[in-house]
């Protein structure tokens, strides 16, 4: 169940670790962005499962970091688009100031 889910970003050897629904009040329409899926760091996908059962029209979070996007939410949805040929996806973009305001929350 998406409630009970729990999305880690992991960053200078630190990982944040909060559940999806967190995550989720920092996404608003203006912190959405066309990305190529080249400035993505992506893991492969643990469950095999779970990368056939998910639906890539939701956008995926990503955290800007430099040069490049660390994935918060969206693993095997990337991986689908990459899979089916899509070069650039739409993502939900969270920055440093918006991690470091969740973090003062704790």
């Amino acid at each position: 169940m998406v409630a009970d889910r729990c999305c880690v970003l992991k960053l200078h050897n630190k990982e944040y670790k909060y559940p999806l629904q967190t995550w989720l009040k920092l996404c608003k329409a203006n912190s959405l962005s066309i990305i190529p899926f080249s400035q993505i760091k992506l893991e492969k996908p643990q469950s095999f499962l779970s990368y056939y059962l998910c639906d890539p029209r939701f956008p995926c979070i990503l955290y800007k970091e430099s040069n490049k996007y660390l994935v918060i939410d969206g693993n095997h949805r990337i991986q689908r688009q990459i899979d089916k040929g899509e070069s650039t996806g739409i993502f939900f973009i969270i920055t440093p100031k918006q991690l470091n305001e969740l973090t003062k929350k704790k």
